[in-house]
């Protein structure tokens, strides 16, 4: 803990305050068996030693009750002789500090540390961490005063390896040995295991040689410029894929490896059908889900962010595959909630209509009342949701996009669909809760949204507001029920036709044309999507980190559970539900994660094969949308499911 350390910044503060990168520099006649290093600080920080990367310490707690802090033990990056602590610190807050403590050797913060401006955004690129020149240096460092000094651990508050994701560091290879990499010139190439890995390495070198190391997924190439003769170093940023070692001949690379970072969760949820393009899209998506998960949720925070509309299709996507996906889905719930609370957390709520959509029946709070039996955290989602209803205000022209020609969006149309399905989910969990004081509220706004939706489905159902022809609008509008079923084929006209959504949004519309009883359509569809998409991840341009508009790609894996399939889980986890589309399929087979719930359906001329074995202890109710042998559009006979094995044919 904390006993000598003071908390520091630059002599200016402020919320004008740029990241800060903080330096000391000691000797030692020995290097010790184990140093014990805290930190603490305001804002994201960056801390290495002697060039290599040790830890990251997370931000204040906003309540200024207490203050998270992380320890590492430094001792194998510690050697005789001169040694250099360096701290990049994210700025910007009202009141910035840092705190450092070592116990052996004894180094605590204080006005004899050094303090620069941080003149890059990557601590990879700052000249100033390893060269730190006059020119940069500040006038000096101050003791900001804050209201609280209790420090509490950071596992405590944000676990570093949870169902989210888990961190393990690969072997480094014996470049001596070549093993472990393939030679090429200029350079190595090195595989690596699925997930995002952060390089490590150590080189003997000139001081100004630059190593560059580029993943085979994604456009994100990171630089390393050596300081010193010889050096350890690992990045703080994740690259993805084949790893590319790229540098000038007066560089021996004497050791090259990496971090991994993947799923912490093991994915054992199945799904297969018979149309190619569907089975391609997937594979897709669940390499997408595999980075995004990694990248969006380690214990490297710098990357650590996520809109509650990625968070939402991930989480859905989780409940479907991962083994904990209910836990996967717990977390970010509360995650979100702790946000809306204002706690530091990694979902963001910044982007008003994506934080609607997680609290909507289509997002993580839809998913929570599906799947979760916790009416602790039930109740608090409604809380949340409600008010936060109270504050959003689906006419204001502040949520309108603008349009560049290539994102013709009808935000209106959205915002009403989000909000629609918001107030409903909220009808149906105060129902089941048992709880009416939101009853007259959720009333007025369902009927608002209601007479709304009379001026945005104007002209026969065209769907669109002014002259827009938004086809993601429309598939929000189908799913949340905001369309009428009489208006449902108007708007699959447009999701057919109009080839707006980006891929954040694509899978909704591929569900909803589903949904519409369009199956046919949503198989071309797919088929355009998929001629012009990367080869191995979900959208082309992808480049890791969670960052919004990536993860959501992996919606196609809960919409073909859902749409094909037709699988859902109802009453907080108490009930399943299987209504399979065979219009555009004739084969299906599925697995749920925890492998209690197994079908399979085969489809031929003759007749309907339904297989399911059931081991759930669940009620399971299976929908039938055949008529005779014929698919109809909706279900004409219910079935439910005994334990063990079940065999039906029509």
């Amino acid at each position: 803990m904390f006993k000598n350390a003071k908390w520091i910044w630059s002599a200016e503060n402020g919320v004008d305050t740029g990241d800060c990168v903080f330096r000391y520099t000691f000797n030692l006649e020995k290097r010790p068996k184990a140093s014990e290093l805290t930190v603490a600080a305001t804002g994201r920080c960056f801390v290495s030693v002697n060039g290599a990367y040790v830890l990251y310490a997370v931000g204040r707690d906003v309540t200024e009750t207490e203050t998270f802090y992380m320890t590492a033990d430094i001792s194998r990056e510690l050697k005789k002789g001169v040694n250099v602590i360096v701290a990049r610190v994210v700025g910007g807050a009202e009141t910035n500090g840092f705190a450092l403590e070592c116990d052996e050797p004894a180094v605590a913060s204080g006005s004899t540390f050094t303090v620069y401006r941080s003149t890059a955004a990557t601590r990879t690129d700052d000249k100033t961490v390893f060269n730190a020149t006059v020119e940069h240096r500040l006038a000096g460092v101050h003791t900001p005063e804050f209201m609280s000094d209790i420090f509490k651990p950071v596992t405590e508050g944000e676990p570093a390896d949870t169902v989210l994701a888990s961190a393990r560091p690969a072997p480094l290879f014996d470049a001596a040995k070549k093993r472990g990499y393939d030679k090429i010139d200029g350079g190595i190439v090195m595989e690596t295991e699925p997930g995002a890995v952060y390089p490590r390495f150590t080189v003997t070198a000139n001081s100004g040689d630059k190593i560059e190391i580029t993943g085979s997924l994604g456009s994100r190439t990171l630089v390393y410029v050596a300081h010193e003769e010889s050096q350890s170093f690992e990045f703080d940023e994740p690259l993805y894929g084949t790893l590319t070692f790229q540098y000038p001949s007066t560089v021996k690379l004497n050791e090259a490896g990496y971090r991994l970072v993947e799923c912490g969760a093991e994915r054992t949820g199945l799904f297969k059908c018979d149309r190619d393009v569907v089975m391609q899209l997937l594979d897709k998506a669940e390499n997408t889900f595999r980075l995004c998960t990694a990248g969006a949720f380690t214990e490297r925070p710098d990357s650590r962010t996520i809109t509650p509309l990625d968070a939402s299709v991930l989480a859905s996507a989780a409940v479907y595959t991962l083994t904990d996906g209910a836990a996967f889905l717990q977390n970010l719930m509360n995650a979100l909630l702790d946000a809306l609370d204002g706690k530091p957390t990694w979902v963001t709520i910044d982007n008003r209509l994506y934080t609607l959509y997680g609290l909507s029946g289509l997002g993580l709070h839809g998913d929570c009342a599906a799947v979760l039996n916790d009416s602790d955290l039930r109740q608090r989602a409604l809380q949340a949701t409600v008010a936060y209803l109270e504050t959003f205000d689906g006419e204001s022209e502040s949520l309108r996009a603008e349009t560049d020609g290539r994102y013709n969006i009808d935000t209106r149309l959205l915002a009403c669909a989000l909000e629609y399905s918001a107030v409903t989910l909220c009808c149906a969990e105060a129902d089941a809760l048992e709880i009416t004081r939101y009853d007259d509220v959720l009333t007025a706004r369902k009927a608002q949204c209601e007479s709304r939706a009379e001026t945005l489905l104007k002209n026969g159902g065209l769907t669109t507001a002014g002259d827009l022809h938004d086809d993601r609008a429309n598939a929000l509008a189908v799913l949340s029920g905001l369309a009428p079923q009489f208006l449902a084929g108007d708007a699959a006209r447009v999701m057919a036709t109009a080839l707006n959504a980006t891929p954040v949004w694509e899978s909704a519309v591929t569900e909803a044309l589903f949904a519409a009883g369009h199956a046919e359509w949503a198989m071309k569809r797919m088929q355009a999507r998929a001629a012009v998409l990367d080869e191995y991840t979900l959208p082309s341009d992808y480049v890791g980190e969670g960052e919004p508009c990536r993860a959501a790609a992996a919606g196609y894996i809960s919409a073909f559970y859902r749409a094909i399939a037709g699988v859902r889980y109802e009453n907080g986890g108490r009930r399943i539900t299987i209504t399979p589309d065979l219009s555009a399929v004739s084969r299906i087979y599925f697995e749920l994660p925890d492998g209690k719930l197994m079908g399979k359906i085969n489809r031929s001329a003759k007749n309907t094969e339904f297989i399911f074995d059931n081991r759930t202890g669940l009620d399971v109710t299976l929908r039938l949308k055949l008529n005779k042998g014929i698919v109809t559009d909706e279900p004409v006979k219910e079935l439910e499911l005994k334990k063990g094995r079940n065999v039906f044919k029509f």
